[in-house]
Order: structure tokens, then sequence, then C-alpha cells
């Protein structure tokens, strides 16, 4: 929702939104959901604060969850995590 309203022009409106959201994403006690209700609110926002919510769900489910967002907002940074794990493996 805070998206369609930033769309629209309502930046001030939406970024309120985009607060109550991560507010309400922070009350869910489920660590798997909460990750996934941060990890969708992190779609919506813009950087840096997109980064902190990837930073909060990596710290709290699978890294699974939020690496397809991770991958389109820094697709490089993907890149230089999965060249570390593939080098190591061929050690």
């Amino acid at each position: 929702m805070a998206g369609a309203v930033a769309r629209a022009g309502g930046r001030e409106r939406a970024a309120a939104l985009a607060a109550d959201a991560e507010h309400i994403a922070r009350t869910i006690t489920n660590p798997y959901q909460q990750a996934q209700a941060m990890t969708e609110l992190a779609k919506t926002v813009g950087l840096p604060r997109a980064d902190y919510l990837l930073g909060r769900a990596f710290a709290l489910g699978s890294w699974l969850t939020p690496l397809l967002v991770l991958a389109k907002i820094h697709p490089q940074q993907v890149i230089r995590i999965a060249d570390a794990v593939y080098t190591d493996d061929r050690s």
C-alpha cells in the first residue's frame, strides 16, 4: 500500500504507512513470519531503509526469505557472496 501511495505522489503519507507497517511487523512473534514481513516491506521502501529491513530479515529467519529481494536491490553483492561460497567449496 505504501508503494501505491508513493507512486500517486503522496511520499510523506507513504513514509508514514511504511513506518506503521514496520512497527506492526516487529510485533509478529514468529521469527520466520517476521522475516517475511520485513522482506515484503523492503520491496516497497527506498534505500537505506530497505537495507536495514533485509538485514533484520536475514537475522531472523532463513536466508532464502530475503535473498531474492537483496538480489534485486544489490545484485553485485549477491554475486560476491555466491563467488565466495563457491570458491570455498573448490578449495
